[in-house]
């Protein structure tokens, strides 16, 4: 409790006082005049400094935007497109072959449909009708079209390995898997549809063939092992 010093007007006496004095009971001592009591200046408190203090300054305004340089508005595909390039290279490999272009209806459907009706009607014709060729030239459109054939498979087969080398070891060593993978797990629409046009001409040549080819071969290979076996004894 703090004490106030007042001085008397009229004699000039200085009474040290409380505070809390009732103002209608102060006298001065000497002449008994009645002292008023000054308004005293309160400071202020510590803890209202220390709140003003802790009080966040208001947050600066922002930088005003800078034009473009020479007036000229950034295209925002050019940024999309360079995040969508940065981000392809991290997908898995499944993911990057579906986001490949798809095939229009034209191109999935109709195109592999056309193209296999008139190839199997031209070579069917050509193959199977009397008298459409001559001898020769019917012999060398069937040993054409087995090469043809042959060629297809060896693509089917580079296709697997692409694809999963499992799938290309299958096509190598079990027959007519190579036939399996093209027409039910392959997307090749094209090369399905003269597969299958080659198959229905030339099918049963190739069959023939193969067959006449492995009648060689095990002769061959018997007529060696018989002749080793002589040589031995």
């Amino acid at each position: 409790m703090a004490d106030l010093i007042i001085t008397c007007p009229t004699c000039g006496n200085t009474i040290p006082v409380s505070e809390f004095v009732d103002p209608d009971r102060l006298f001065c001592m000497k002449c008994k005049t009645k002292i008023q009591v000054p308004e005293r200046i309160t400071e202020p408190s510590t803890v209202a400094q220390r709140l003003k203090l802790t009080v966040e300054k208001p947050p600066e305004p922002p930088p005003p935007p800078v034009p473009p340089q020479g007036g000229k508005k950034i295209k925002k595909s050019l940024f999309k497109s360079s995040e969508q390039n940065d981000v392809r290279q991290y997908l898995p490999k499944a993911k990057k072959k579906i986001q490949k272009r798809r095939a229009t209806f034209f191109e999935a459907k109709v195109l592999p449909w056309l193209l296999f009706i008139v190839m199997s009607l031209i070579l069917s014709w050509l193959r199977y009708w009397p008298g459409a060729l001559q001898t020769d030239i019917l012999s060398a459109l069937i040993s054409g079209g087995i090469w043809v054939l042959l060629f297809i498979h060896i693509t089917v087969v580079c296709y697997a390995f692409g694809d999963d080398a499992f799938y290309g070891i299958l096509c190598l060593i079990i027959p007519g898997y190579s036939l399996y993978y093209l027409f039910i797990q392959a997307d090749q629409m094209i090369l399905r549809s003269t597969m299958a046009a080659l198959i229905i001409a030339f099918g049963w040549d190739a069959i023939l063939a193969a067959q006449q080819l492995w009648a060689e071969v095990y002769a061959t290979v018997s007529l060696w092992i018989a002749t080793t076996d002589s040589v031995k004894k």
